[in-house]
């Protein structure tokens, strides 16, 4: 009886591997779920946001190397839940917000606001590893927001990162929940960096020096 457990457990784990290396996953992260109104008042800061082609566009191919000669490969979008998240921190931080199509080109119409957000995203990263036989998922993605000043002039950048990690059954790294984790914790890592962008955005030295008054109203 051993021995035959034994011989059952071989076959599922040579499963495992074989699902895994045989599938490419795309996977399309095009919202950033359901988030609550944040518990805030606006500050009266006319901004102006940019999103860069990069930013709308962006894509990613993960790898993940095993010991057992194993890689998956992961081609994941992000370029519309981007656009998401900063549209919903930026509606919820600021009274006013106008969309900047070309920048720097649309400057000589932009001399009535009072700050230029330009958010990039400067890393992502999806990662699996197998603990004590029960895989752990984890995502890590990073953002760097410029600001400029309404003549195009940088004033200063912000570095701002969000995390998460889950632990999985053996049949969450079938294709399709594995798909869902994925984007499970994409949202909470970027529903994190929301949160430190209302949090801290007012703490940053170069936006304390143009905006301590607005950010003290």
């Amino acid at each position: 009886m051993k021995k035959l457990n034994f011989i059952i457990f071989i076959f599922v784990i040579l499963g495992f591997l074989h699902l895994g290396c045989a599938h490419r996953l795309n996977i399309n992260v095009d919202e950033i779920g359901h988030y609550s109104k944040p518990l805030i008042e606006p500050l009266p800061i006319k901004v102006g946001v940019y999103y860069g082609n990069d930013f709308r566009t962006y894509k990613t191919i993960q790898e993940n190397d095993y010991t057992q000669g194993v890689t998956r490969i992961s081609k994941i979008q992000l370029g519309k839940a981007n656009i998401a998240l900063f549209d919903y921190i930026s509606s919820h931080l600021f009274e006013n917000v106008i969309s900047i199509q070309h920048f720097p080109n649309e400057l000589e119409n932009l001399k009535n606001i009072d700050l230029i957000l330009e958010p990039k995203i400067s890393n992502y990263d999806y990662s699996e590893r197998t603990v004590f036989y029960e895989p752990a998922a984890q995502v890590n993605i990073e953002y760097r927001i410029n600001f400029y000043s309404p003549d195009g002039k940088q004033i200063g950048t912000w570095t701002i990162s969000g995390e998460s990690s889950r632990y999985i059954t053996w049949h969450g790294i079938e294709v399709m929940r594995r798909h869902t984790s994925v984007k499970k914790l994409t949202h909470l890592s970027m529903r994190e960096v929301a949160a430190q962008f209302f949090a801290d955005f007012c703490n940053q030295s170069d936006i304390k020096k143009h905006f301590d008054k607005k950010c003290k109203q």
